[in-house]
């Protein structure tokens, strides 16, 4: 295995000029630089991860800290962050807060000096969090949360885009009489609230006004919402009953927007339950573009979330300002409308 003698001994410089490329010191020649990270590469050196934390009083480990690891929306987000943080040469953990106050024995983890930055998905940190972090030495990333901080960097989606990109498209294939599925808009009074539907009601709050401004430019019904965590047993969607209602109306309706993908395939369950088909007798558009959604038939037609991108800019610009080369800015991401067949 090659050491460091030997990395020095093969680009002709001193051992004292690798340690200081491998820890990143301004003051070595940029020809020396590229000189040592050749050989590097030639003899496949890896540097002690310890050895170069304690010189540099750096961990280069970065936290994705999220709620509920289940959630399949999940796993491109990782992707993304983990492939920034292998290209960089930082570790990346995944912390999963699942209640408040499992999200408080992380922030004091994470204040105790075992990562340098953390990525704060789909939470709702305030603006003292955030400089309670900072001031024991993390740099935090908000990625969607809640609330935008001004003294945060954000990476968020457009939730509002989103949904007009939906009522769009069903409007766009003749659709009169559409549903609208979305989840908590504001505070659940009932026992047993999840962590996070305690406080995450933005995302299906700008869904819902994207899609119901839409159906009102078009002087279209705008009442036929339902809340879809009111169908919920667990973590399953049961649509059955809702179904029932909808198709012994009057004036049926003839699409479904359900404001994420799972609520999209269990409204399709039940629909092939009751014998019904997708989209003839009732199209659905999902939302998140989740990897399910092209496995099931018929194909789910949804609007996509840029997941894997999501995680990527979140740990690229969280490297960067960790390491001093970016200042804290915002950064929003669009949506796009995958077609599939459920409309």
């Amino acid at each position: 295995m090659a050491n460091i003698s030997d990395v020095a001994k093969l680009a002709g410089v001193s051992t004292m000029t690798v340690s200081r490329v491998l820890n990143e010191n301004v003051h070595v020649k940029p020809g020396n630089v590229q000189k040592v990270r050749d050989a590097i590469d030639k003899l496949g050196y890896r540097p002690n991860m310890l050895a170069k934390a304690l010189a540099t009083r750096r961990s280069y480990t970065l936290a994705l800290v999220m709620v509920n690891i289940s959630d399949p929306f999940h796993n491109l987000v990782y992707e993304g962050m983990e492939g920034v943080c292998y290209k960089r040469g930082y570790t990346n953990v995944i912390c999963d807060t699942f209640t408040k106050e499992r999200e408080s024995d992380y922030f004091k983890w994470l204040g105790d000096g075992q990562i340098d930055g953390a990525v704060f998905h789909h939470l709702n940190l305030s603006e003292r969090d955030v400089i309670g972090l900072n001031e024991k030495g993390v740099t935090c990333l908000l990625l969607d949360n809640e609330r935008v901080l001004d003294n945060a960097c954000n990476v968020s989606t457009n939730n509002y885009i989103g949904g007009k990109l939906a009522a769009e498209h069903l409007v766009a294939k003749g659709h009169k009489i559409i549903v609208c599925l979305h989840g908590w808009l504001q505070k659940p009074d009932i026992k047993g609230t999840a962590f996070a539907e305690s406080f995450q009601f933005n995302i299906w709050r700008d869904r819902t006004r994207g899609f119901m401004d839409v159906l009102t430019q078009y002087d279209l019904d705008t009442k036929h919402t339902y809340q879809a965590e009111l169908y919920r047993e667990g973590n399953f969607y049961i649509f059955d009953n809702l179904l029932e209602d909808l198709i012994r109306q009057v004036n049926r309706p003839t699409a479904v927007y359900c404001e994420n993908d799972v609520m999209a395939l269990a409204m399709i369950k039940a629909i092939h339950k009751k014998g019904l088909k997708v989209p003839d007798d009732l199209a659905i558009i999902g939302h998140d573009g989740l990897d399910v959604g092209t496995w099931v038939y018929p194909s789910l037609t949804t609007i996509s979330q840029p997941r894997m991108k999501m995680g990527a800019v979140s740990a690229e610009l969280l490297i960067d300002l960790i390491e001093k080369k970016a200042e804290p800015h915002n950064i929003v991401l669009g949506p796009e409308l995958i077609l599939g067949n459920t409309t």
